[in-house]
Formats: C-alpha cells, structure tokens, sequence
C-alpha cells in the first residue's frame, strides 16, 4: 500500500492508502474530554459484532464488500475502513496504534 492522501485539521486525522483496487481508510478524530454520541451505519450489515481489542471494545461491520473497526483510547475515536483485508488484518492493525500524546 501507498500512502495516496493525508489529512490534518485541529480535530481530525486523516489517512488514505492504495493498493490497485484496494483501499484502507484511516480517520483519527479528537474527543476534547466528551462524551460524544457516534452512529454506525449497521443497517443490513453482513457481519456486526462488539469485540475486544487491547482490552478494549471495538465495533466490527462488514457491508457491502467493505468492512469497518470502530475503536476509542481516552482522546480520541478511530475508523478502520478497507475493501480487502480479512478481519484478523484489521485488527492487527488496530493493535499497532501507540498513543504518543
């Protein structure tokens, strides 16, 4: 995969990578100490599953051809997004994250 587009603002990450027809979508999006509401579009999904990840709890869609892995640290929201990676990929991707702030 290549790097293919990133971007900054003071609320949100963002990285895109490219493989051929393969795509993974990365979102990092500050929290500021909220308690924020979010909505998963799990209408319909193939997949949906609440699943533990470094302890913590993660949300696992599958739809469409294009799978999901929402998760949260204390600052901040993460989305995983891919059309071809096998679940185990994601979530060994998920477990790479460090936080360094």
């Amino acid at each position: 995969y290549s790097i293919t587009d990133i971007e900054v603002s003071n609320k949100r990450i963002k990285f895109e990578l490219h493989n051929n027809d393969s795509y993974i979508l990365i979102y990092q999006t500050i929290l500021n100490g909220y308690n924020v509401k979010f909505q998963l579009d799990s209408e319909n999904p193939d997949i949906e599953e609440e699943i533990q990840v470094n302890g913590e709890k993660a949300y696992y869609i599958l739809k469409n051809g294009e799978s999901s892995l929402f998760f949260f640290d204390n600052n901040n929201y993460y989305v995983i997004i891919n059309n071809s990676l096998p679940k185990k990929e994601i979530i060994r991707i998920e477990e790479s994250f460090e936080m360094v702030v």
